[in-house]
Parts: structure tokens; sequence; C-alpha cells
């Protein structure tokens, strides 16, 4: 069985305030790293789709595609794939 999927959303940030990213690592919870991101104001479109499709009783494979459309600094494209296994 196939099952495919399709998002289209458009995003605009409201918040207009400045974002940081803090991240740690494992070995040194203690010491964040902050790194700041831009904070883009503008409005652009997303879309995402992709499938997924079972190839044993309990094993399914997937494949997403996404991209960003109308960004100013230009558009994300990303695609990625996976395998699940339920027992």
């Amino acid at each position: 069985m196939i099952s495919p999927w399709l998002d289209v959303t458009v995003e605009h940030d409201f918040d207009n305030g400045a974002r940081v990213l803090t991240t740690a690592q494992t070995y040194a919870l203690l010491l964040p790293i902050s790194t700041p991101v831009s904070n883009s104001t503008q409005t652009y479109g997303r879309v995402a789709g992709g499938l997924s499709a079972q190839v044993a009783q309990n094993v399914f494979i997937n494949l997403n595609g996404e991209a960003t459309f109308a960004r100013d600094n230009g558009n994300d494209y990303a695609l990625t794939g996976g395998v699940k296994v339920v027992w």
C-alpha cells in the first residue's frame, strides 16, 4: 500500500524579535552555545510532500521532499528518506 501526502503553507513571523538558538553537548551541559538566527519578516510559501510504502508486514519506507518559494534571500530545498520497522 502506498500513502502519498502534500502540504502547502504560507509562513510569516509575527513576533519580529531576535531569535537565538541555544544548544549544548551532552558531555558539557553547563556550557551552552548561543547562535543568533536571522529573523525574517517576509511572507513566503512552503510546499512539502512525500509518500510511504509498506514493503513487508512490519516494514515501511518513506521519501519526502520540501521546498520554500518566494523568499527574498533564497529558497530552501530538502529531500529525506527513511525506513520504519514495527515489532
